[in-house]
Order: C-alpha cells, then sequence, then structure tokens
C-alpha cells in the first residue's frame, strides 16, 4: 500500500492537474478510485468513501474498471461499518455493471456480495433466491462451470446449511 502512493503521485506528475481536460480528470478519478480502494482494503472506511465520490465526479461513464471497482470498494465500505443495505445497493451497481459491460466476473463479484449481505442480515430466502437465480442465468449461459464464479454457491450452501438441509447442501 505504501509503494502505491508515490506511483500515483508519479502519475499525476506527468499531467498539468489544475488543467481541467478530459485526459486529467480522468487521472485525477482514476488516482482517487485507487486511493478509495486502498483506504477501504486498509479498514479507513471514511476516507475509501470520500475518496470514491470525488472519483464518481471526475470519471466518465466509460472508464468501465473504475466504474466495477468503485461500487465494490463502497459496498465493501458501507458493509463494514454496519450499513448493509447501502453496501447491498452497491454490490447491485456492480452487478448491473457486470452485467451491463458482459463481465461475468464483475458481475458474480457484486451478485455474490449481496447475497452475502443479505445473509448476514439474517434473510436467508431472499439470500436462497439471489444465489439460485444467479447460478441458474450462469447455466442458461454455459459458464456454470466456471471455478472463480463458484462464490455464488458460498451464500446458498450456507443457507441451506443453517436451513439444516444438508442434503441439498
Amino acid at each position: 500500500v505504501r509503494e502505491v502512493e508515490p506511483l500515483l503521485q508519479q502519475a499525476e506528475a506527468q499531467y498539468e492537474m489544475s488543467s481541467q481536460t478530459p485526459a486529467s480528470r480522468e487521472l485525477a478519478g482514476f488516482a482517487a478510485a485507487i486511493r478509495a480502494f486502498f483506504a477501504m482494503m486498509a479498514g479507513e472506511d471514511a476516507r475509501a468513501l470520500e475518496l470514491a465520490e470525488r472519483a464518481e465526479s471526475l470519471l466518465p461513464e466509460s472508464s468501465v474498471h473504475a466504474r466495477w471497482l468503485l461500487p465494490y470498494t463502497t459496498g465493501t465500505a458501507h458493509r463494514s461499518r454496519g450499513q448493509y443495505d447501502k453496501a447491498a445497493e452497491e454490490f447491485a451497481r456492480q452487478a448491473r455493471v457486470g452485467e451491463e459491460f458482459d463481465n461475468l466476473i464483475v458481475w458474480g463479484t457484486g451478485v455474490t456480495a449481496v447475497a452475502l449481505v443479505r445473509r448476514a442480515q439474517g434473510r436467508l430466502n431472499e439470500t436462497s433466491k439471489i444465489c439460485r437465480q444467479a447460478l441458474d442465468k450462469l447455466k442458461k449461459r454455459g459458464a456454470d462451470q466456471f471455478g472463480s464464479l463458484a462464490k455464488l454457491e458460498t451464500p446458498l450452501v450456507e443457507v441451506l446449511r443453517e436451513q439444516n438441509e444438508l442434503e441439498e447442501a
């Protein structure tokens, strides 16, 4: 983490950050998004949310990578603060970005995070429904064997275990 900030500063030094060109705004937005992510990873949730808001204001809609990273960052920060509904909204936004850009990993990460939040809230039936719908979607797309998307099964199995449906789990 300590090595990231000097690299961001070096990248920012390449542009005149005081100018408001689209390129300089996008670079400043990317830098804010990356700083927000690392603040979230360090447990600095308030800082992460502040930096993510700044990034949102600077980045164009076409910044796909930052557009999925921001809701993941803010969702995780809200979840760690116990703000589960806000977290679920952000993770759902991440899933929509993944769907919009046909990125199953981004979509699956967002859907899984929504399911985990709902499970943490004790909303077991909703968690089960979310996971089953997501797994059905993957099966229809022929992507149900992708190991990196198996994380969608984890909240479902946990719910089934809690409901004493051990055979199905």
